[in-house]
């Protein structure tokens, strides 16, 4: 999402560059990170995603990574979403940004990521 990371490339880059990678021969992970909070980190949404990654992509293995929960990037990623109108999502970011907030977050998203379905792998 350009919002949030005006600087990265965007998603549908990165995923045609896996599928490219892919269909190359080369062995790929796929990392989704960070899954922030009220935008990508529902058990539906995830487990899209990984079936995505496993499924037409290919890759070996997905890791996650919960957003940090310190320093100023949560307070700029909340400022960017609600100036750009997306208040519940600011919400859901501006939960995490304490302790116990980011700990249930941290503890929902990887629960949700270890129970998201994985084909079996043939041999």
């Amino acid at each position: 999402m350009s919002l949030v990371e005006p600087n990265a490339s965007s998603i549908s880059s990165r995923m045609r560059v896996l599928r490219k990678a892919h269909e190359k021969g080369f062995w790929t992970y796929g990392m989704l990170c960070p899954l922030l909070p009220g935008i990508a980190n529902s058990r539906e949404q995830i487990d899209e995603l990984v079936e995505f990654l496993l499924k037409e992509c290919g890759v070996e293995e997905v890791f996650c990574e919960p957003v940090k929960g310190r320093g100023k990037g949560l307070i700029f990623t909340e400022d960017a979403l609600r100036t750009a109108g997306y208040e519940s999502e600011a919400r859901a970011v501006s939960a995490v940004r304490h302790k116990k907030g980011w700990s249930s977050y941290c503890r929902e998203l990887l629960e949700s990521i270890q129970n998201s379905p994985r084909p079996e792998k043939p041999g």
